[in-house]
């Protein structure tokens, strides 16, 4: 296909073409004056003017062409050759070719934007289909993923179509370059990544207030000569527990009680009055002396066997050493209500002797938390007791006298005292303290 130049001067006709299948000028020569003169330029020969026509060949047009071997491409690399004159880069005008050799820069100057323009929107619309991707801000945390439905993909937009100047069919556009691979490795289509901070949580320490309950099990024991002499009681069965509240861990205010046995061994046939160092005689004398003589026998009463035991209630008062935590510590006093009683076999039937007063017990405990609301304890008791009021049992007859008219018999018949040898009890015991 050639290309004429045609001037604004009539009287010239340039002869000169341009063959666009070998990319050269031919120029056959101007007619000058009537002669014909060489083939010159027509630059030179003034013969084209500023104002120029495209004149074009039959059959040509400026529709665009696959050029894989474009002019202009030697010496260009393999991958820098595909990339100006690859797919794509056909929307080159055949007005390009026309300025030959000497244009090369500005041919390669369109190729590239027309390369650019059929390129970019279909990278566009694939990046705008990826799932967004949400980075952690910082490098601490935890990554939770958290499927999402995917969104629908929008179509990608229709390339805008390049209008042709010929009849002849276009070629068929080449396939968009898939987008090259990130390094950063991407999450799947619809998950979003979330961060979460948390903060070290500081761990409390176990408290100890609120509402306390405890429970023990353990052995009690008797001291003084009423238990260690005449009677040689050994230790028996504890039962004791507390009922109250913690005050900000420092404090339980509450209710304590307690229950104990112990097994005696006394001489057989031996009399129950004679047990407290009191004669029979002695205190049959004191009775009538009183105006009160005694209802029974007071020399019948020969001991089979004997049962001795003991029990409390009061309220008490612990103060903890470590008022949170796994450990417990602490001791504590009370001030309650006391009884001990003494039960014997005889052969007029039981007689029993109770005494009634008031103790002061001494507390000691400690003990580790097992969960939040239980822990496992230990505490040691030891009560001190003072009993002013004695009931005498018997078949029949009941007397309720005070110690100190025993003691005063006692101390006639054997310089002793019923009071001083009265029981002082201990105790120790391991149970379970629920808090609530």
């Amino acid at each position: 296909m050639q290309i004429g130049l045609e001037g604004a001067s009539p009287s010239s006709t340039p002869a000169r073409t341009f063959d666009m299948t070998e990319g050269k000028h031919q120029t056959s020569g101007a007619q000058v004056g009537g002669r014909t003169s060489p083939a010159i330029a027509p630059e030179r020969a003034g013969l084209v003017q500023p104002t120029q026509a495209l004149v074009l060949g039959r059959g040509a047009s400026l529709a665009r062409r696959p050029a894989p071997q474009q002019p202009g491409s030697r010496g260009l690399g393999r991958k820098r050759r595909d990339f100006l004159h690859g797919p794509g880069a056909g929307y080159t005008p055949t007005v390009v070719n026309a300025l030959g050799r000497r244009s090369r820069l500005l041919r390669r100057c369109v190729q590239f934007g027309a390369f650019v323009a059929s390129v970019f929107p279909a990278v566009a619309s694939a990046a705008d289909n990826e799932a967004p991707i949400q980075r952690p801000s910082r490098p601490a945390g935890t990554a939770v993923a958290v499927a999402q439905p995917a969104p629908t993909p929008e179509p990608a937009p229709a390339l805008a179509a390049t209008p042709a100047f010929t009849s002849s069919p276009a070629p068929t556009s080449a396939q968009a370059p898939a987008p090259r691979a990130s390094a950063t490795p991407t999450q799947p289509a619809g998950a979003v990544l979330h961060t979460t901070h948390e903060s070290p949580k500081k761990k409390e320490r176990l408290p100890h207030r609120g509402f306390v309950l405890d429970a023990r099990i353990g052995a009690a024991g008797c001291l003084r000569s009423l238990c260690t002499e005449t009677h040689r009681a050994s230790p028996g069965l504890r039962l004791d527990g507390f009922v109250g509240g913690n005050i900000r861990g420092w404090v339980d205010l509450g209710i304590s009680g307690g229950w104990g046995n112990y097994s005696a061994s006394v001489e057989t046939n031996a009399n129950v009055l004679r047990l407290y160092g009191i004669e029979p005689a002695q205190l049959q004398l004191a009775a009538n002396t009183m105006g009160n003589p005694l209802g029974f026998n007071p020399f019948a009463l020969q001991v089979q066997s004997a049962r001795l035991s003991t029990a409390r209630v009061g309220p008490a008062l612990r103060v903890h050493l470590i008022p949170r935590g796994r450990g417990i510590a602490y001791v504590g006093a009370g001030l309650g209500y006391s009884t001990f009683l003494a039960d014997y076999d005889t052969a007029v039937g039981d007689v029993s002797l109770r005494f009634h007063g008031i103790d002061v017990p001494l507390q000691a405990g400690a003990g580790v938390q097992i969960s939040e609301h239980l822990a496992a304890i230990v505490q040691f008791d030891y009560t001190f007791t003072n009993y002013p009021i004695a009931r005498f049992q018997h078949p029949q007859q009941d007397l309720t006298l005070p110690v100190a008219f025993l003691d005063s018999a006692a101390s006639a018949s054997s310089g002793t005292a019923v009071s001083d040898s009265l029981p002082r009890s201990w105790g120790v015991g391991m149970g379970l303290r629920a808090r609530f």
